[in-house]
């Protein structure tokens, strides 16, 4: 079984791995290295479970650390402490040391060592002597360890106020950033190592000791070193926080825009749009909530055929029409019908027309089925057998007696509700269209035909059917069109750029002109624009910079008011060439 075990804690090492490895540790002496820090600092339970484990497995625990709790923890418990290289030794009395015959018979490897006494004195009053175990650590040794800080300064930020030549204030900082500080821990646990070693060989010879304090001593050199020269691997960086000028602006821009023009002038503040036509149609039923005695005529509409090629027909107002079971209707306008055309093929085409027609008397024996029809006034005469009608829909409408009424309060609330959705149709098919594009209210720009219904307001009906046909045309243009307005009106007050997040634009007085197809609005732009910087051109123009250049070039550029650029690693004086290692904020 080995004398003593040393274990170096981390700061991430667990109670688990930590109180693991003591455990398994086949020594009489497990000392624990703990750092500030360290996880094992959180709970007082943990020094008490490797108090049991002392006590169960006849080890003798030591702790070494600088964390005042972690002592705590260990005294609390009862767990012996080791000094550390920070903290001055106080000055012990003689100790007196009782040699076992067997050990001098080996003071052959002891050259120090000689028994014509049981006490050893100390050799000179400063040093001290103690009872040490077989393992000397270095860590109790009085003299202060060298760490990287003693080795590496940080250099201050130095904050530097320029002014340009308009006099504005430009402050510019350049900061050089410190890195690797936490090797300063390696290092001095180093330095205690070697040192604990030097303080054992010293044991077994003067001449031994001096070659080995030199050895440990080359070995932290070789360590210095070679931490220097991965230093000088880690590549340039530069990170650079710009400040722009900032300004309130509120102003309104009266603009044109049309599909005619080709690009933006903002001379004539006119920008390119695209034209959007939608036409919708809706349709829908409605209960008549009227009721009165009527003595109403069944109506209806027939398509007439003119089949005398070349000879259109005039037909007057309540011209007749007549059905094989003698019903007759009455057209209620004069209407001209087209004369037959006759094609290549010698078939005849005859001329159509529409025509709505109502009965001839009021009653439901007028309610008929689609039909044909005839006109009786030309019988006797050619024409009679040239015209000729059908009705593909049914007559309706006919009733003399107690009827239900469409009242005008119906007709107007059908109308209105109809009206209402068609525009949402309409409106929503627009936006879908124009997609990324800026569409503005251009007034009522939605058109509306007459409804078309089945009776009339005060006509007998169950039930109103309406039918109603609308349309729109609008321009929209692109948002980013109109921002090079408001940035050509900005740049003449001092060039000054957009800032998108601070900047709102409101429209007013839209009107759309359909024969001149141009749209023509106000744009209201209020909120804060902020200086314009070209962030790839200032990477550019700095790479490659020092201190000095940097401040005098932030200086000239009259849309930054300050600049604050740090350097990475410390030791870095310039801005790297490689713009990708330059990263650049605007604020």
């Amino acid at each position: 079984m080995a004398t003593t075990k040393i274990v170096n804690i981390s700061k991430s090492d667990s109670f688990e791995e930590v109180f693991g490895e003591v455990q398994k540790a086949d020594a009489k002496e497990v000392i624990l290295i703990i750092p500030r820090g360290s996880k094992l600092a959180k709970q007082s339970g943990y020094f008490e479970a490797f108090q049991k484990e002392a006590d169960s497995s006849a080890k003798l625990i030591s702790i070494m650390t600088e964390d005042p709790k972690v002592e705590e923890f260990a005294e609390a418990h009862g767990l012996h402490l080791l000094a550390t290289p920070k903290k001055a030794v106080k000055k012990l009395p003689a100790v007196k040391i009782h040699i076992p015959a067997e050990r001098l018979a080996k003071a052959e490897y002891l050259n120090e060592v000689e028994p014509q006494s049981d006490e050893v004195q100390p050799q000179n009053q400063d040093e001290e002597v103690v009872d040490e175990p077989e393992v000397v650590l270095a860590s109790v040794s009085s003299r202060r360890s060298h760490g990287l800080r003693d080795i590496i300064k940080e250099e201050q930020e130095n904050p530097v106020k320029i002014k340009n030549e308009s006099k504005k204030e430009v402050a510019v900082r350049v900061k050089k950033e410190p890195v690797y500080e936490s090797r300063e821990d390696r290092v001095e646990e180093l330095w205690a190592e070697k040192r604990q070693e030097a303080k054992q060989k010293r044991s077994r010879g003067n001449g031994k000791s001096n070659g080995l304090i030199k050895k440990a001593i080359l070995g932290v050199v070789t360590l210095v070193v070679i931490g220097g020269a991965a230093f000088l691997l880690i590549p340039a960086k530069a990170k650079i926080d710009i400040q722009t000028k900032k300004e309130e602006v509120d102003f309104r821009i009266n603009v044109v825009s049309s599909p005619n023009f080709s690009g933006v002038n903002v001379a004539t503040s006119q920008i390119p749009g695209q034209k959007f036509v939608v036409s919708k149609e809706v349709s829908d039923k409605f209960p008549a909530s009227g009721q009165k005695e009527v003595a109403q005529k069944a109506h209806g509409s027939i398509k007439i055929f003119n089949n005398n090629v070349g000879k259109p027909q005039r037909l007057v107002a309540t011209t007749r029409f007549e059905t094989p079971e003698g019903l007759v209707f009455r057209i209620p306008v004069t209407i001209n019908v087209p004369g037959a055309t006759k094609g290549s093929d010698g078939k005849i085409n005859p001329g159509i027309i529409d025509s709505e027609v109502s009965a001839d008397r009021p009653g439901p024996d007028y309610n008929i089925k689609p039909s044909s029809f005839k006109i009786p006034g030309f019988k006797g005469l050619p024409q009679y057998e040239q015209f000729s009608a059908i009705s593909t829909t049914a007559m309706t409408g006919g009733v003399v007696g107690l009827s239900k009424v469409v009242t005008d309060e119906d007709f107007a609330k059908a109308q209105s509700q109809l009206q209402q959705k068609l525009k949402e149709l309409i409106q929503t098919e627009l936006k879908e269209q124009i997609a990324e594009m800026t569409l503005i209210e251009q007034g009522d720009n939605v058109k509306l035909d007459t409804p078309i219904t089945n009776v009339k307001a005060g006509e007998a009906a169950d039930e109103l059917t309406m039918t109603i046909k609308g349309r729109a045309e609008i321009v929209a243009f692109r948002d980013a069109d109109l921002e090079q307005l408001v940035a050509s009106y900005l740049g003449k007050k001092g060039n000054f750029g957009l800032a998108h997040s601070q900047l709102k634009k409101d429209f007013d007085t839209a009107v759309y002109d359909e024969k001149t197809g141009q749209l023509t609005f106000v744009a209201h732009v209020i909120g804060q624009a902020a200086g314009a910087v070209d962030n790839e051109k200032i990477a550019s123009d700095i790479a490659g910079m020092n201190d000095d250049e940097i401040r005098a070039y932030f200086t000239n550029v009259k849309e930054i008011n300050s600049a604050k650029v740090a350097l990475s690693p410390f030791w870095v004086s310039r801005v790297p060439k490689d713009q990708n290692r330059i990263r650049l904020t605007v604020e």
